[in-house]
């Protein structure tokens, strides 16, 4: 009872901060339901602070309380570090790309306010336990274990490290002359288990931490530019919230042992889109608009999610998938398709429906009792790739358009200046 109230009351911030931003049907989505109310976990709590540095960012609040906020939000969870390099150029440009005379000293004061509001904590606690270095050195490998957490989680993420471990076992099987051993390690890896399975490839070379860090850097790029230009003035500012959402789905995509839930955090940002869509005058040019890709998102969240349900709620997975799809499309409407476009979201919604009938009822039920037990890990690798797939593309929409949209900003910029000189 305490775990379910404390939930309920800490998610009421969220609720306060998303209905700021234009969003507060976000509390409704099934995906934060599973996780929150079934899974009881706090991400209610998580999402809202995390909200608070969007609008501080967004609205242009002293980057001292912005800078503040964020390491606020680190502490609660370190696994915003990894937007940790949109932060930092946000408030880079938050305090270099100004008019004021003073860009040196709000730069300085920002680094070291930031500086201590982050590191503080952290020395305040290793000190008072007497012994700081053990102390220090136990924190970090609790909150980075790499040396015992693999690639990927016992059930795979939905990112390019499913798709990358799937062609992996498919090599395995290819070229592996005992059969039986494959069946084992994939069995023993992918059975949705949670446990400290190294998560790594077995014919394919496993990628470090340090790796998927550089790929998500380097997957970032179009969103660090734009974080920084969105300071430059208010044309710019539009580029904040598609920078973020971007930023945030390169860590989930490249990241190292990410879980599902980490979508989360990428559909704040293009949920904040596509519920001030005529505001933030951003649109993906290519899928027709921000609320179309919004909307898929959300189900692809969902659908990863459903598996923390137990398995006998095969219809009810079904009905809240296609129920908040319908809710969503009466929340944030998008304007009419072509027939072509309405086509492949038909396949969509199919080959979610396909999937969870397989997993639920062709797989356990129809097929042969020895394929299904040998094949255990089948139905949960097949929702990871195809999801990986779906949010890999989003994320390549997002790529190119986002550098399409700063392209354009900058030669926008070029032109004021080269009318302003000719003036």
């Amino acid at each position: 009872a305490f775990h379910r109230s404390t939930v309920l009351l800490t998610e009421l911030f969220g609720l306060f901060i998303w209905y700021r931003l234009g969003c507060p049907w976000f509390a409704v989505l099934a995906s934060l339901f599973i996780v929150d109310h079934i899974h009881f976990q706090y991400n209610g709590i998580l999402l809202g602070i995390f909200g608070l540095w969007i609008l501080l960012a967004f609205k242009k609040y002293r980057p001292e309380a912005i800078a503040v906020s964020f390491a606020f939000l680190i502490h609660f969870k370190h696994l915003f570090l990894s937007l940790a390099p949109v932060a930092a150029c946000q408030l880079l440009g938050a305090t270099l790309l100004t008019n004021s005379n003073k860009k040196i000293q709000s730069f300085l004061s920002t680094v070291i306010i930031g500086s201590i509001a982050t590191i503080a904590p952290i020395l305040i606690y290793a000190f008072a336990s007497g012994q700081p270095g053990p102390a220090l050195y136990l924190l970090f490998s609790r909150l980075f274990p790499f040396e015992d957490r693999g690639l990927v989680h016992a059930l795979w993420a939905p990112n390019f490290w499913a798709i990358y471990l799937f062609i992996d076992r498919i090599l395995v099987l290819v070229t592996r002359q005992n059969k039986e051993d494959y069946f084992v390690t994939c069995s023993s890896s992918t059975r949705g288990l949670v446990d400290s399975h190294s998560g790594g490839a077995d014919f394919l070379p496993t990628p470090s931490a340090a790796i998927c860090v550089g790929m998500s850097i380097i997957g970032m790029i179009p969103g660090l530019f734009a974080a920084f230009f969105s300071q430059e003035n208010k044309q710019g500012q539009s580029l904040l919230l598609p920078a973020i959402f971007h930023c945030a789905l390169s860590a989930f995509l490249f990241g190292y042992h990410v879980h599902e839930k980490f979508l989360l955090v990428a559909l704040l940002p293009i949920a904040i889109i596509a519920g001030n869509h005529d505001k933030a005058q951003f649109c993906y040019y290519l899928l027709g608009q921000t609320k179309f890709v919004f909307r898929r998102l959300a189900t692809i969240t969902t659908f990863i999610l459903c598996p923390l349900l137990p398995d006998e709620y095969f219809f009810a997975k079904l009905v809240l998938i296609l129920a908040e799809d319908a809710m969503l499309s009466i929340i944030v409407p998008t304007s009419p398709t072509g027939s072509l476009h309405r086509f492949f979201d038909f396949l969509h919604h199919l080959a979610l429906v396909a999937l969870l009938f397989f997993q639920h009822i062709l797989h356990p039920y129809l097929l042969p009792t020895h394929i299904s037990q040998r094949f255990q890990f089948l139905p949960l690798m097949l929702i990871s790739v195809y999801c990986a797939v779906c949010v890999l593309g989003i994320w390549l929409i997002s790529f190119f358009d986002l550098s399409r949209l700063l392209v354009r900003h900058r030669m926008k910029k070029k032109e004021e200046f080269g009318r302003g000189r000719r003036e």
